[in-house]
C-alpha cells in the first residue's frame, strides 16, 4: 500500500536518482524530517568505496537541519526506479540515530514502510556498552533513568502515529481510554485525584513506561503500560509486562493494536526482555483472539484476590 509519505518520498527519490544517474551515482534516496522537510542524497562510487544513498541524505539533513528530527527514509534504484531496502550497515546507522525511523522496504504487494528496527531485529546497540561491570559483562541490575526524550513511530493502516512516554496532561485522556468498553465503564472514575498520584509514582520509576500513541491530528489513539520485570526464574531473565492496552473507538480494526504490541516486543527486547507477557479478563474473547493471532499463547491461569 503506497501511503502519502512513502509515495512522497519515492518521487523525491526517483528524481534525484534521475538527476544524477550513471556509472558513479546509482540509487537515490529521499528521507523526511518532522517538520516536513523532504532532504535528499545520492550514493556515490569509488574505488576505495563510497557512501550509500542513505548516508548521504543524512549527512545532508545534518548540514541543513540537523534540529528537524528523521522520520522516514526511502531509496530507489536509479535504473529501474525500484524501491531498496537499506543496507545492514544503513539500518546499523538510522538503529542508532531512531529505532522508529520508517524505512521503504520491497514488499510482496509493492513498497511497504517498516521501522528500522524491525529491519534489524537483533541490533548492535552502543547503549548497551556503557551499562557495564568492571568484567565488561553487561550488568543486568541497572536500567535506563528515563525512556529517551525523542518520539518515535509507527504504521498502521497507511496512516503514521508518534509513541511517546505519557505526560500529566495526557492522564485524563488516558483514563478515558481505560474507560472506553464495557469493564473500564464500571471500575474507572476520571476525575479521580488517584489517577494524577498513581502517574506520579509509574513516571518517577525508570521500569515502567506509560506510553500514549498519538494520532497526526494530535488526537490519543491508543495507550499501555509496559514494565520490565526482573526474576530468577528462567536463568535470571528479565521479562516484558504489558497491561492496559487500549485503543481509541475512530482507531479500531486498521491495525493500529497489532503495531503497538510489536513497538512494545522491541521496547523489551532493547532492555534485555527475554519473554513478553501480558493477561487478559476472561470475557475479553476478541482480545484473547487478537493475542493469540499475534503469537501469544494462553500457557498459565492466573488468579487475582483482593486486597483490604
Amino acid at each position: 500500500m503506497l501511503t502519502d509519505p512513502l509515495e512522497r518520498l519515492m518521487e523525491e527519490a526517483q528524481d534525484e536518482a534521475r538527476r544524477g544517474l550513471g556509472p558513479d551515482h546509482t540509487v537515490g534516496a529521499a528521507l523526511l524530517t518532522e517538520g516536513g522537510r523532504v532532504v535528499r542524497g545520492l550514493n556515490t562510487h569509488h574505488y576505495l568505496g563510497g557512501p550509500c544513498a542513505e548516508t548521504v541524505a543524512l549527512s545532508n539533513h545534518a548540514a541543513r537541519c540537523p534540529e528537524d528530527p528523521v522520520r522516514a527514509v526511502v531509496a530507489v534504484h536509479g535504473p529501474t526506479r525500484d524501491v531498496i531496502a537499506p543496507c545492514g550497515m544503513c539500518r546499523q546507522i538510522l538503529f542508532e540515530i531512531d529505532p522508529g525511523i520508517e524505512c521503504g522496504v520491497p514488499g510482496p504487494d509493492g513498497p511497504e514502510m517498516h521501522p528500522v528496527r524491525a529491519l534489524l531485529p537483533h541490533p548492535y546497540d552502543r547503549a548497551e556498552l556503557f551499562r557495564t561491570e568492571g568484567d565488561g559483562l553487561r550488568n543486568r541490575s541497572r536500567m535506563p533513568e528515563r525512556e529517551p526524550a525523542g518520539q518515535e513511530t509507527l504504521t498502521a493502516g497507511g496512516r503514521v502515529y508518534r509513541v511517546r512516554r505519557a505526560r500529566a496532561e495526557d492522564v485524563a485522556g488516558v483514563v478515558a481510554l481505560l474507560a472506553d468498553d464495557a469493564l473500564g465503564r464500571g471500575r474507572e472514575s476520571i476525575a479521580a485525584e488517584a489517577y494524577r498520584e498513581a502517574f506520579e509514582e509509574i513516571d518517577a520509576d525508570p521500569r515502567h513506561l506509560l506510553a500514549v500513541v498519538v494520532a497526526q491530528d494530535g488526537a490519543l489513539a491508543g495507550t499501555m503500560q509496559l514494565t520490565i520485570l526482573p526474576g530468577l526464574s528462567r536463568g535470571g531473565a528479565r521479562r516484558l509486562q504489558i497491561e492496559a492496552v487500549r485503543i481509541a473507538a475512530g482507531e479500531r480494526g486498521g491495525g493500529l493494536g497489532s503495531a503497538m504490541i510489536s513497538w512494545a516486543e522491541g521496547y523489551g527486547l532493547r532492555r534485555g526482555a527475554v519473554l513478553a507477557q501480558l493477561t487478559s479478563d476472561n470475557v475479553r474473547a476478541d482480545a484473547h483472539r487478537f493475542y493469540q493471532r499475534l503469537g501469544y499463547a494462553a500457557s498459565h491461569t492466573g488468579f487475582k484476590k483482593p486486597l483490604g
